[in-house]
């Protein structure tokens, strides 16, 4: 089971914009948030981190459902959060 969450942050890694190509899940009560490195340009470009992204793809779902916060902090902390890198399509 380990191997389809890893070839799945695999598969998104590759979205990345950025040069270090970053995937990552989040599993939370058996659903799954995704994200990868890419950069936000608004004022300024910042880089999101592949983590973060995943994370904030989690909270905007859990506050469309109206979760305060505490709630959110409390399933986060029950969450596994899986990153990899990829360099040529292969994991390091």
């Amino acid at each position: 089971m380990e191997d389809f969450f890893v070839n799945l942050a695999r598969k998104i890694a590759i979205n990345s914009e950025l040069s270090q190509k970053h995937g990552s899940l989040l599993i939370c009560d058996d659903q799954i948030f995704t994200g990868y490195n890419h950069f936000l340009c608004k004022k300024n470009c910042v880089a999101i981190h592949a983590e973060e992204d995943a994370i904030n793809n989690y909270i905007t779902l859990c506050r469309k459902k109206y979760f305060d916060d505490a709630y959110i902090r409390r399933r986060l902390r029950r969450a596994l959060l899986i990153t990899v890198r990829v360099k040529n399509d292969v994991i390091k």
